[in-house]
């Protein structure tokens, strides 16, 4: 059984809008988190990857936080779920190629820096499995196309009937 149909099967059309949510919710949280503390804190992280040039560090940090926290609310409600599940899978391959780089390149991370300081704390290893988890159910949440428990499927009912 591929992917679309475990999404699709009308037995079971809760499991995309659990994907949804498992996807988005730690987005949105990490997002908050993230929020909640001062942008230099997220920068100091940024900075021990070694990814990024210098002068790219302090906007990347105050803008992140917010696409997070929007994106992983979008997907959560369900509304424009094609471009938040997309921008939510992109982000979750910008934190597994951030967190796999450093761990090849021998880089020691005290902590991922997933949820900023007040979240949970991750090791590299912990953080990898987890992304990968979530860009699962992110991918998944794409597939779906019956957008069952969202805002998208409550615009799509005003428009006329849905497909079946």
């Amino acid at each position: 059984m591929n992917l679309r149909a475990l999404t699709e099967n009308r037995g079971f059309p809760w499991m995309a809008a659990a994907a949804r949510v498992a996807a988005g919710g730690p987005l949105a949280f990490s997002g908050f988190m993230k929020l909640m503390s001062p942008p230099e804190e997220l920068a100091l992280t940024m900075e021990a990857y070694r990814i990024l040039p210098f002068s790219l560090i302090p906007p990347f940090a105050r803008l992140m936080p917010w696409g997070e926290l929007f994106v992983g609310a979008y997907l959560v409600v369900g509304f424009f779920i094609r471009l938040s599940g997309t921008l939510a899978a992109g982000f979750y391959c910008m934190f597994l190629t951030a967190l796999l780089s450093a761990v090849v390149r021998g880089i020691s991370l005290n902590e991922c820096g997933c949820f900023g300081q007040g979240g949970p704390h991750l090791s590299g290893w912990g953080a990898i499995t987890l992304d990968a988890f979530l860009l699962l159910f992110a991918l998944a949440a794409l597939l779906d196309r019956r957008h069952y428990l969202s805002l998208d499927r409550l615009h799509l009912r005003q428009k006329g009937p849905l497909p079946e």
